[in-house]
């Protein structure tokens, strides 16, 4: 992948994790990759950037796709979620309106899902990046 020389990943995401589920934000990251002509590097995404999107409101898209992400991984069993998550939730609806703060981060489910999902995350800045340059107009300076 290219580095990312103007566009450093703190700058292109804003230096610090975003809802990259979000259109808006995905049209941001897209422009300024378009501007710079070299994508987004993700190496130095981490787990945070899984904590940001378990801790979004109920109705951020990020919060919804990480709910998501959990229900086809256990095969909509909230049973299965919480003994593996250590959880007591009723329905994966109510996981839309919890923080996770007290999620036991170090629990093998939660390491091997957030591994998961933020190689989903990666996908997506790649992806965007992807788009953002195939519309990029080198600069002839």
């Amino acid at each position: 992948m290219i580095g990312l020389g103007a566009v450093a990943l703190a700058a292109a995401l804003s230096l610090s994790p975003v809802d990259l589920f979000s259109e808006a934000v995905q049209a941001s990251i897209r422009a300024k990759v378009q501007e710079a002509c070299e994508v987004v590097d993700t190496a130095a995404m981490g787990r945070e950037w899984v904590d940001f999107a378990r801790g979004l409101d109920s109705e951020a898209d990020g919060k919804q796709a990480y709910v998501g992400f959990l229900k086809e991984r256990y095969e909509y069993n909230i049973g299965r979620l919480n003994e593996a998550y250590g959880l007591d939730a009723q329905s994966f609806t109510e996981l839309t309106s919890m923080n996770f703060k007290s999620l036991d981060r170090a629990r093998k489910a939660v390491v091997e899902d957030d591994a998961q999902m933020l190689g989903m995350l990666r996908e997506i800045v790649v992806r965007v990046s992807q788009e953002g340059l195939a519309q990029c107009k080198p600069r002839h300076d």
